[in-house]
């Protein structure tokens, strides 16, 4: 008498990702466990966008991620938040605490933006204005750019603090420190002046959140809410000094084995950094993933810039 062999029904292996939902139906974009869609965490140092109009669960979909992130990896997670949702940062410390992860929350924690060189302080320095590159008015980022690098390339080393910073651009004083050399001797005094005015306006507006004792090798996980009801303006200056901070941390700082996630929800404040899609393209070689969240592909940048940061990615989230 012969027996039919019975064939006993396996579980698939488990993938190794985030689930960031349900399938309900159409084309399978993402891999599949079960009806469990899932972005694995081998392609996420490939970077990912996720896109969609205000309230259609972008910053749910983000949060998803950090949370699976947190749970099973034990990555560095960093969520720079240019909306200012304090709603959603107190989520994310939540979900944070239940993975047993402790989180800075800055302006609440002032961070310290004065590591580096001189030439890494000065060069995040001057993504707080948003200059002209091009035609006459570009004369005006030259002389910020050379006053802010006599005031870094000081006999004392670089400034550590905006107080030090301040009291350092003095046209008496950069002629004392460096003498009447070619640089000093090239700047207008009232262009001194008028160096100071703006970053005394802009570290002013941010009361001292820019000289803490924290920075991103210091925390496992960061929340940094930037509230552009009460910063105005300079709500997007301290995005972009943010991030040029963040892209010299994992080029110089952060230990290569070690991988972090950066979100950027509301990736429009910063989109006016100079060389972004650079510091896009270059986060993959050093072992760190960015999660970009604007409205629209337009929240990007330039068409040439949008391009790039776009060819940079794997992945692309739509809600």
């Amino acid at each position: 008498m012969l027996r039919r062999a019975r064939i006993e029904a396996s579980e698939p292996e488990p993938l190794d990702g985030a689930v960031l939902g349900r399938r309900l139906r159409g084309e399978a974009a993402l891999p599949m466990q079960g009806a469990k869609v899932v972005w694995p965490f081998a392609q996420m140092l490939r970077h990912a966008v996720i896109l969609g109009a205000s309230g259609t669960g972008k910053t749910e979909t983000s949060m998803r991620i950090a949370a699976e992130l947190a749970r099973t990896k034990g990555v560095q997670i960093f969520y720079l938040d240019a909306k200012g949702d304090r709603g959603s940062a107190q989520r994310f410390t939540s979900l944070m605490a239940a993975s047993g992860v402790e989180t800075k929350v800055f302006p609440n924690q002032p961070f310290n933006s004065w590591k580096g060189d001189w030439r890494a302080i000065a060069n995040r320095l001057l993504e707080v204005v948003e200059f002209v590159a091009d035609g006459p008015a570009a004369y005006y980022r030259d002389v910020a750019k050379t006053v802010l690098q006599l005031a870094c390339f000081h006999p004392d080393g670089p400034p550590r603090s905006s107080r030090q910073l301040l009291a350092r651009l003095d046209y008496e004083f950069l002629l004392d420190a460096h003498g009447p050399s070619s640089g000093i001797l090239s700047v207008p005094r009232d262009g001194v002046a008028q160096v100071r005015m703006r970053y005394e306006a802009f570290f002013g507006q941010l009361g001292g959140a820019l000289d803490g004792d924290w920075g991103w090798n210091e925390c496992d996980s960061a929340y940094l809410l930037l509230d552009s009801v009460s910063l105005g303006e300079d709500a997007n200056a301290a995005a972009s000094m943010l991030f040029a901070d963040f892209a010299y941390y994992f080029a110089q700082e952060k230990k290569p084995d070690r991988m972090c996630v950066l979100f950027v929800d509301e990736f429009a404040a910063i989109a006016g950094s100079s060389d972004l899609a650079i510091k896009v393209e270059q986060a993959r070689g050093f072992n760190t993933a960015m999660v970009l969240v604007p409205q629209t592909p337009a929240g990007m940048g330039g068409v040439e810039q949008r391009a790039r940061i776009l060819g940079s990615v794997e992945t692309v989230i739509c809600h």
